[in-house]
């Protein structure tokens, strides 16, 4: 071999160990370096710990990219509602107006009216807004306050208690009482002097020991 090509080779295997050298340099770099360009198609994947809560919101990383909003700031938007309760409400946590009604989503939120269109909100879904069910004393956040088997919502139409789940304290439930037939209002349903217990269980409500 020439001592001219020698040298080429020479100078081209140190090129290819410089360009090695600088690829790994730049990916310790990218690895290394804090989530500043938040939106998921500028991050890569590999640079995320994603159960790491940047923000300390509630959401980690790997949710925020998700969801879209920013790992860096716990309200994305900066309407006052946190990127882990917009998530929770569904509304958008890039927009302080989901709804684009001229109410941000906050006055919306604390106001119990729906963020995310015309109405109210119903946050459990059980058909009672949620201003509708502070005004009645139940649970906003639950579908069935007194976890009497039946929804907030049957509840009110079938004129039962939505906090009380056994309105005669005969020891049978609302719902209970409605499945087998007999009066939730009524201990005794059909008047014979036997109660609702008794006739549905065969045999007298236990007395409880104080």
């Amino acid at each position: 071999m020439s001592k001219i090509k020698y040298f080429i080779l020479i100078i081209l295997s140190a090129l290819l160990l410089l360009l090695i050298i600088f690829l790994l340099y730049r990916e310790t770099k990218n690895q290394n370096k804090k989530i500043n360009n938040y939106p998921r198609n500028e991050i890569e994947r590999t640079s995320l710990i994603d159960n790491e809560d940047l923000d300390g919101d509630g959401l980690n990383n790997y949710t925020e990219i998700e969801f879209g909003s920013n790992p860096n700031e716990a309200d994305s938007d900066g309407d006052g509602l946190s990127d882990w309760l917009e998530k929770s409400l569904g509304t958008d946590p890039n927009n302080p107006d989901t709804d684009g009604d001229g109410v941000s989503d906050y006055d919306e939120y604390i106001n119990l009216t729906n963020p995310l269109g015309p109405g109210d909100l119903d946050s459990d879904g059980d058909g009672l807004s949620n201003k509708q069910e502070v005004e009645l004393g139940s649970n906003p956040y639950s579908v069935d306050t007194n976890q009497d088997g039946i929804p907030d919502g049957n509840a009110l139409k079938q004129g039962i208690s939505l906090n009380n789940n056994d309105l005669d304290d005969d020891g049978v439930t609302n719902f209970e009482e409605i499945l087998r037939g007999t009066n939730p209002h009524k201990a005794d349903s059909d008047g014979d002097g036997i109660d609702d217990y008794q006739q549905i269980f065969g045999h007298p409500r236990p007395t409880i020991k104080k």
